[in-house]
């Protein structure tokens, strides 16, 4: 009588009703160095998730303590900021001022037809007079005019020449 090989499922059967059996190393020795190895990555991994949320909840403090003081120290710039915008309006001299200087250094027989300031601060003068080069000369050495360029020069109403000078921008 032959006998027949038993069947797979067979097989399995018998397997499973077997009690589990756990095959541990050889040595034990050599477990601890493989577990080691094996645990590398995650304490890598949990130490730089560590470092990292440390560095977000110090930025995150250093934001609270450090708030008031960045907004007063913005607050500051910008109000330097405006003083320095305004200093150009505060040490211009007025045209009055610049009126009763220049008929202190004016040639005697130059009259003047024009005087203005712009919103950029710019001085523009028309003055007739007879001799041009007379007024340059005049106007050349003092340190209030001296900055101001002729722009044109045309026919006054009267005898002479009418100077435009103008004052470069600020």
């Amino acid at each position: 009588m032959t006998r027949r090989a038993p069947s797979l499922v067979s097989q399995i059967a018998r397997r499973l009703r077997r009690p589990l059996r756990l095959r541990l190393p050889a040595a034990p020795d050599r477990a601890g160095p493989l577990i080691v190895l094996a645990a590398i990555p995650l304490v890598s991994a949990l130490a730089v998730e560590g470092q990292a949320q440390l560095g977000r909840w110090r930025n995150a403090s250093l934001e609270r303590t450090l708030a008031p003081k960045l907004a007063a120290h913005a607050a500051v710039a910008r109000a330097a900021a405006v003083q320095e915008a305004a200093l150009p309006l505060l040490t211009r001299p007025t045209i009055g001022a610049v009126a009763e200087h220049l008929a202190a250094v004016l040639p005697g027989t130059a009259r003047v037809h024009l005087m203005a300031v712009d919103a950029k601060g710019r001085l523009r003068l028309e003055i007739d007079c007879p001799d041009p080069e007379a007024l340059r000369a005049a106007l050349a050495g003092d340190p209030l005019f001296e900055t101001l360029r002729m722009t044109g020069q045309g026919v006054a109403a009267s005898e002479g020449v009418r100077v435009i000078l103008a004052s470069p921008e600020p």
